[in-house]
């Protein structure tokens, strides 16, 4: 391969790795959007989630997988990506992130947590996703969000 043959090769890889790293920029929002959209239905799923028998039924029935923890077992080895445990079971599962762009640069799934108590009823329901970063150039006052 010649010298010029070789630079072009370069250049062009260079832009497509700039291009690669574009689309995060221009997301207005949508991922961040999207969580909220299933923290919101994991919270309107309340009812159907009462109780840890009614969330493995409903869980189940709707093919997610999840984990379930005990208290002991949390208390014990805390598993990753639980911050505190609760006095009854927590059951993990997640929901996928559709958008596209998200999936790829922030998020793939959102995580969900089922806090019970000891009389296994739910306590609280906690979403979790990957947070967005934030790049500023106070110099030209300028805020760029990735993947919000």
């Amino acid at each position: 391969m010649s010298g010029r043959a070789l630079t072009i090769v370069l250049v062009a890889l260079a832009l497509l790795a700039i291009a690669a790293l574009i689309p995060p920029f221009f997301t207005n929002g949508a991922c961040t959007a999207e969580f909220e959209s299933r923290s919101a239905q994991a919270e309107a799923l309340k009812s159907e989630l009462a109780t840890v028998s009614l969330a493995r039924a409903y869980l189940s029935g709707h093919e997610m997988r999840f984990v379930e923890v005990s208290a002991e077992q949390c208390e014990t080895a805390m598993p990753p990506g639980i911050e505190a445990c609760s006095d009854g079971p927590i059951i993990l599962t997640s929901m996928p992130v559709a958008d596209r762009v998200c999936r790829l640069y922030r998020d793939d799934k959102v995580r969900v947590q089922l806090l019970f108590g000891r009389t296994l009823q739910l306590r609280r329901i906690q979403t979790d996703m990957k947070p967005y970063k934030i790049f500023s150039a106070p110099v030209l006052h300028q805020v760029w969000y990735w993947a919000r």
